[in-house]
């Protein structure tokens, strides 16, 4: 997403937690997946920071990795936050700052490969303070799984 970044305005800080972190996936979907979530911070952060975690840990006696993608945006509106993983949801009359592009199709895709890996993903947002998206994955699938969980929210107040 390099490209796609003023580094006059923006910077983008990556880690990885170990260096040399594997899981078991579809390596295709994870890459998607990091690439709407940082495409979209992006989108909505004119200037400042994004930040990007990944890291191991382990939960419930299973390894798991936790994507952080962290941005100091314009943060996103209570209205279209509600509508977050619904397919088209931005083309359905709900709007953001100037900086919003797209369908909102992103996030439903972000939702299904979250899922496909027995995963959760959720979102943290405050209007002109930015957006933190949270998505834990099992790191050692045996199989893909499909769900229909909403994308949890927590908005807090402006």
């Amino acid at each position: 997403i390099m490209p796609l970044v003023d580094r006059t305005r923006v910077a983008v800080n990556c880690m990885v937690d170990p260096p040399d972190l594997v899981m078991q996936g579809d390596g295709d979907a994870i890459r998607r997946l990091l690439v709407n979530l940082l495409t979209n911070a992006v989108k909505h952060t004119a200037e400042g920071t994004i930040c990007i975690t990944v890291r191991e840990a382990v939960a419930r006696g299973r390894r798991q990795i936790e994507i952080t993608c962290r941005d100091k945006g314009e943060g996103i509106d209570p209205n279209v936050c509600a509508k977050l993983g619904e397919p088209f949801a931005l083309n359905a009359g709900l709007g953001g700052g100037q900086h919003v592009t797209g369908s909102g199709l992103g996030l439903a895709i972000c939702k299904g490969i979250v899922a496909a890996h027995a995963g959760t993903i959720t979102v943290r947002s405050k209007r002109d303070c930015g957006t933190t998206f949270s998505v834990t994955l099992e790191a050692d699938l045996d199989e893909a799984r499909s769900s229909n969980e909403p994308i949890n929210i927590a908005q807090e107040a402006a």
